[in-house]
């Protein structure tokens, strides 16, 4: 409610002409004097701007509330400038619409004041959406993803801030509106510019694709991913784009392969047994082929292979569980019967490693061929458990 007696003498107070003042608020004198009459009732931005006016509170001449940001008109910005205000020129104006033209039968008031509550609930809505944007940004920015929005053109139009210490860049001044050849070597990111060309023809995302990650001299590794928005006439407006540095985790795939080449090349077998149930296996190196004529892949596929393989006298002996065998000894001699039907000596070294930080055991097995060994020494055959 606007208390206009109230604030009719504390303008007179502030010897303030009602022109002067009318003049300044961008409205007509007869608007004015409808207000301070108790004639018609200003709008809430309108009261605001009359207490700015007079250097006053709002809450001096309405039950408004003093919290509340303020639009207003060019004319009267000068009146805000130390406060913290959304300027809407639009919204005031049709506030100076419904004032002066309130009264004239020719003018369809109503719908004016329909189109102001349609903007008003826009606004709502725009700022909720602003706030829901500002909230995306900080969780973007604060992954460690490097992320970032291309328009039709390639240009960047958005990057987070992942992508800014990826560029050596200090800030986005010299990254939106420029395409990636103008930011990096065409080395860097022709690769990438690649895949970003083929969704953008395509239409169709791209999950996960090797991609060199740009300024890093071909030394980090990332995975790529595009999303492409399309518009309701089925073309690419944009397209959303994410780089995932596996960096770490390709170089450490990396030493293992060199490992398990190193491994698939000696003569002794190893077994990595599966840590839920340590029945089934983890890995098996090749060398298996060798000592029992069985390729790996059917070790995979029938977990009971190797047992079935023991030599039958040999096999009554073994332990049920070949973990209680750590309880006396690490290492278990016993024969057992290739594929061409010849039958070899194998010794059976079982380690357990425990984590830790987790406290898992992972348990290995290492087989090596003691055939010549065993002729050498003349043993008998028959289990033995060192």
């Amino acid at each position: 409610m606007f208390y206009f007696k109230k604030a009719k003498v504390m303008r007179k107070q502030k010897n303030i002409k009602r022109t002067v003042m009318a003049g300044q608020m961008g409205v007509s004198y007869m608007t004015l004097y409808r207000w301070e009459t108790g004639e018609r009732m200003p709008a809430d931005n309108s009261i605001r701007i009359y207490a700015g006016m007079l250097g006053i509170s709002v809450l001096e001449i309405s039950d408004l509330k003093e919290t509340v940001n303020v639009t207003v008109c060019k004319e009267t910005e000068h009146i805000f400038q130390n406060r913290e205000i959304d300027y809407d020129k639009s919204m005031y104006e049709l506030d100076q619409l419904i004032d002066e033209f309130g009264d004239v039968p020719a003018v369809n008031i109503n719908a004016i004041k329909h189109l102001k509550q349609s903007c008003l609930r826009f606004q709502k809505t725009i700022n909720k959406l602003e706030i829901q944007v500002s909230r995306y940004r900080q969780i973007l920015n604060q992954s460690s993803t490097i992320t970032y929005i291309k328009d039709s053109s390639f240009k960047y139009r958005y990057v987070n801030d992942a992508f800014i210490l990826m560029s050596n860049m200090l800030n986005t001044e010299n990254i939106i509106g420029y395409k990636s050849s103008d930011i990096f070597g065409m080395n860097d990111v022709r690769g990438i510019i690649h895949f970003e060309q083929t969704v953008f023809k395509r239409c169709r995302p791209l999950i996960n694709e090797e991609v060199v990650i740009p300024c890093s001299s071909g030394r980090n590794k990332g995975l790529l991913s595009i999303n492409p928005i399309i518009d309701k006439d089925g073309k690419v407006i944009e397209l959303v784009c994410s780089i995932q540095d596996i960096t770490e985790v390709s170089n450490l795939i990396d030493k293992l392969r060199v490992l398990e080449s190193a491994i698939d090349i000696s003569n002794d077998v190893i077994f990595i047994w599966d840590e839920n149930d340590f029945i089934s296996y983890k890995f098996i190196s090749k060398s298996i082929e060798s000592l029992t004529g069985y390729k790996s892949e059917e070790f995979y596929k029938d977990n009971s292979l190797f047992d079935s393989i023991i030599v039958g006298d040999d096999f009554k002996h073994k332990p049920k569980d070949h973990w209680d065998i750590l309880k006396e000894s690490r290492k278990v001699k016993y024969r057992i019967m290739k594929k061409d039907k010849s039958i070899v000596w194998i010794e059976s070294n079982f380690y357990i490693v425990t984590e830790k930080a987790s406290g898992k055991d992972h348990k290995f097995t290492i087989i090596r061929d003691i055939t010549a060994q065993i002729k050498q020494q003349g043993l008998k055959v028959g289990l033995e458990t060192m």
